[in-house]
């Protein structure tokens, strides 16, 4: 029987660990999470795949950034060991082989002795001091583009399966640092570079495009030159006699105040008056035969003209205790069990005479809302019974001091006359106006209002 030797063992085989170990690296390069992370990969683990002293990784750019170097926790660009790198990968661009050519470039300082074939000889000057006198540049390249380098520096030659591994290992380098860079992009991305920075053209012009400015408040249809029906006399509102919205005649009775106490002063005053003539008339009789009795008659005429000025004024009070209307049109108030019993002072407006045919806008613009406005500014108006057909008008007035609102909102009162004049909504409606300033650009426009906010933040 014939024996067979054992054959190797996956982990005495040396070509497959490295094999491995690149394989291995190679995923560690693409699960990096960061750049930082990417460039202590590439210049320390590098070492399980292609033997060499010591590693530097360089970005491309308008000056080479060195990234990383092996074994050391922090560069500081400001050494002289840092800078000396930095001119050796600023020489690189253009000895880079083009992607036609051989992945990756020996260098040797220059005078050193016979380079070898292809070798590129750096110049004494440029060479980082303290290192060995042989390195393999390795380009990072994606979509045609040089991100950088991985320079790894040693003493003895480097064997083609080594640069083979290493050249692949750069690929996958460039591939992950193309993430972090954000230079992965090729120019077959042009385009679409051009089309963002068109489009932020197209926006900063658009910014500049003039709008009307305009606001947003609450409105509400009012009467114009309305007939406001105050308490004559101070007192108590015995009953409300007409209806909210209901139709008035000139000379209809609106509303009675409690008359019981006025009524009462008024016979006291009669009473009086009346004594008071009774008095004088007995004066009168006596003042044939004396001189004093003449005297108190004199005396007893002012008191009578005194207690009918009292009479006539109580009359005067009772009639107004009925309160009836000046004019036609039609009552405007709250609920008239409301005004039942209440209190009432002298000119406390009570309810309002207005004609449906006679109406105007009444707008309340927030202050902190307000714009320009100037008197013709149009007006529309979107009721809400009705918002999809806008009334219009025209601003004819604007306040200049701030009140509060229905709505307890510090506001200014802004007024509008209808533009159709002869069918105007029902007094009373109430909707959302929207009034147009003057032009400004789009820009502030949109950020009027976050530009104001800011200003009182920062109290500029």
């Amino acid at each position: 029987m014939t024996s067979h030797p054992p054959p190797h063992s996956f982990t005495n085989d040396r070509r497959a660990q490295r094999l491995a170990a690149a394989l291995q690296l190679e995923a560690t390069f693409r699960a990096a999470r960061n750049a930082q992370d990417l460039a202590f990969a590439a210049v320390n683990e590098t070492q399980r795949v292609v033997a060499y002293d010591t590693a530097a990784l360089f970005y491309a750019g308008r000056r080479p950034v060195l990234a990383a170097v092996s074994a050391v926790a922090e560069v500081d660009e400001a050494s002289p060991f840092a800078r000396a790198l930095a001119r050796l990968a600023g020489r690189l661009p253009a000895r880079v082989p083009s992607p036609t050519e051989a992945a990756s470039v020996v260098a040797v300082p220059a005078g050193q002795g016979a380079a070898p074939d292809g070798a590129w000889g750096v110049p004494q000057e440029d060479w980082p001091p303290g290192l060995p006198h042989r390195a393999l540049i390795l380009p990072l390249r994606r979509d045609g583009r040089l991100l950088g380098g991985l320079i790894l520096f040693r003493q003895a030659p480097f064997g083609e399966t080594e640069r083979a591994a290493a050249e692949h290992l750069a690929g996958a380098l460039a591939h992950a640092a193309s993430t972090f860079r954000g230079a992965g992009r090729s120019w077959r991305d042009l385009a679409s570079l051009r089309g963002g920075f068109a489009a932020t053209v197209a926006l900063g012009l658009l910014s500049l495009l003039p709008v009307r400015q305009s606001v947003l408040a609450p409105a509400e249809i009012v009467p114009l030159d309305a007939a406001v029906v105050a308490a004559p006399a101070t007192g108590v509102v015995a009953g409300i006699l007409v209806a909210p919205s209901a139709e008035i005649r000139a000379g209809d009775l609106l509303f009675r105040l409690d008359d019981t106490e006025l009524r009462g002063k008024y016979e006291v005053a009669l009473r009086q008056l009346e004594i008071a003539r009774a008095e004088l008339l007995g004066a009168r009789q006596k003042a044939f035969g004396a001189d004093k009795s003449r005297t108190e008659a004199a005396v007893l005429e002012r008191r009578v003209d005194l207690r009918q000025a009292e009479t006539d004024y109580y009359r005067e009070l009772l009639a107004r205790a009925e309160v009836r209307a000046p004019r036609d049109g039609i009552a405007i108030m709250g609920d008239p069990e409301e005004w039942r019993g209440r209190p009432v002072k002298v000119g406390e407006k009570v309810m309002t005479l207005a004609s449906p045919a006679r109406a105007r806008l009444q707008i309340w613009i927030p202050v902190d809302d307000a714009v320009d406005l100037e008197p013709g500014a149009p007006v529309r108006l979107f009721m809400n019974v009705d918002p999809l057909r806008p009334v219009e008008a025209r601003l004819v007035q604007a306040g200049y001091d701030a009140e509060m609102s229905p709505l307890n909102v510090l506001s200014y009162r802004v007024r509008a006359d209808l533009a159709d004049a002869q069918d105007p909504p029902r007094l009373g409606l109430k909707g959302t106006a929207k009034l147009y300033g003057e032009r400004v650009s789009l820009f502030y426009f949109v950020f009027r209002r976050p530009l104001a906010a800011m200003r009182r933040i920062l109290g500029l």
